[in-house]
């Protein structure tokens, strides 16, 4: 029944006891007039005949949230799908090839500033390489190759933005055009945690609140920018390698225009582990294509339409996850525990292996992308692209630079054509040098 203030207290003819009234409220209906204390008013209310929009019970909500997720991760499958068509026999810019490497600088700023400066180095050579490339070409090949670093983060920060304008990144601006020169650009990105706050809050941002990985995906995902001909997803602790600087990645997409993945690590051979058991259940609740391509890399990449279909799907497989295959105790207390079985620490690759598996075809090239910063395997024959700082303390290791190991190393005794040279090198140079220095480096190039 519906309450309202007018006459005399009629809590008895609503069906409400005065000593349960709030208890009452949600199952017969009766609304009381609340005072700014919170406490009914002393005002009476007239109960009238109009029927009451009684609020659904717990399970029915929760099951239709769960019906309406799954609807919209089938909804961006489907969209995956027809990006995926639809690129398919597109013929790209014959003069140039647009790229770029997206990032999210993440909540812990100054961790994240310094891995960023890394990667930050090895973009500098990678700009040099393509220049010199421009400029001594072979005749027979006229395509000018042009790579960005785009990192995100929230411009309303102010010390945010003026320490990466002082490493020489550009605020306030995108590329407008395929001949400008090759940039690191500022742009502007809330955190899914800070968005959670607001009342207007997406379900998404409100869902995925504490999980802090995300936002490196879903910056692809929301990515409105220049229409680059080929994206890649990043995380900081990683370096661009110079053979980057003369791959055309329409050649390493083969006949059919998709995402390039390179090599992870989160399903462990073994009776004992049913981590594809469980990946697979997923994948037929939802109604995704059964997963076929194990073990892929947190690294990925392709065309810009295609990046951000996989991103959208990706971020939503996230959000299934996180609600309904872990439990509380997994998300606040189980640590490591269920690794390499069921880890809720590694959630974007559990996503990320069901949005990637859902693509017809699905380029994974191991060793190109992700490739481990240690051993001395050659830079200059081989393929590699992409170096990813793992955890661990053989050289180079992150655990062991902010222990101080690497502050006396002669940077002259290192060899840069081998993975674990050029890494230490490009993190340590980057770490001794002042943010102006470094700024000079981007804008000489």
């Amino acid at each position: 029944m519906k309450a309202t203030v007018a006459g005399l207290l009629l809590v008895v003819a609503a069906g409400c006891s005065l000593s349960l009234i709030h208890l009452s409220l949600h199952h017969v209906g009766c609304e009381m007039v609340a005072a700014p204390n919170n406490r009914p008013k002393a005002e009476s209310v007239l109960v009238t005949s109009r029927p009451s929009r009684q609020r659904k019970p717990a399970p029915v909500e929760a099951a239709r949230k769960k019906s309406e997720l799954k609807s919209l991760i089938r909804k961006l499958a489907d969209s995956q799908i027809a990006t995926f068509r639809a690129s398919q026999g597109v013929i790209p810019d014959a003069a140039t090839e647009v790229r770029a490497v997206i990032v999210e600088l993440g909540s812990d700023r100054s961790k994240f500033l310094t891995e960023f400066r890394w990667l930050l180095r090895s973009w500098v050579d990678v700009r040099r390489k393509e220049l010199e490339r421009q400029k001594n070409r072979p005749s027979t090949d006229d395509t000018i190759l042009i790579t960005d670093l785009i990192v995100h983060t929230d411009t309303t920060h102010s010390e945010f933005v003026n320490a990466l304008k002082e490493l020489g990144c550009v605020s306030g601006h995108n590329r407008t055009s395929r001949t400008e020169p090759p940039t690191c650009w500022i742009q502007h990105y809330v955190r899914l945690p800070i968005r959670a706050k607001s009342q207007s809050a997406s379900s998404t941002a409100r869902d995925l609140r504490h999980y802090n990985y995300v936002d490196s995906i879903n910056v692809v995902a929301e990515f409105d920018g220049f229409g680059y001909d080929f994206v890649l997803r990043s995380d900081l602790d990683c370096f661009l390698t110079p053979t980057w600087a003369h791959t055309y990645f329409r050649t390493l997409h083969g006949p059919e225009h998709t995402i390039l993945v390179g090599e992870g690590y989160y399903i462990v051979d073994g009776p004992q582990y049913q981590t594809i058991q469980h990946l697979e259940y997923v994948a037929r609740q939802l109604g995704l294509h059964t997963p076929v391509v194990n073990n892929i890399g947190t690294t990925w990449g392709g065309p810009l339409a295609l990046a951000r279909a996989t991103a959208l799907l990706q971020v939503q497989i996230i959000r299934w996850l996180d609600l309904y295959e872990f439990t509380a105790f997994d998300r606040c207390c189980a640590g490591t525990s269920g690794w390499p079985n069921w880890h809720w620490g590694v959630l974007t690759l559990y996503a990320g292996h069901l949005a990637m598996n859902n693509l017809p075809h699905l380029n994974r090239r191991p060793g190109l992308l992700d490739h481990a910063t240690t051993g001395t395997t050659p830079l200059n024959t081989s393929e590699i692209l992409h170096l990813h700082v793992l955890h661990g303390n053989a050289t180079f290791s992150k655990s062991e630079f902010a222990a101080g190991k690497y502050d006396k190393l002669d940077l002259t005794s290192l060899d840069l054509n081998t993975v674990l040279g050029y890494a230490t090198y490009s993190a340590l140079e980057a770490s001794r040098l002042n943010p102006e220095q470094l700024a000079r480096m981007v804008s000489e190039v």
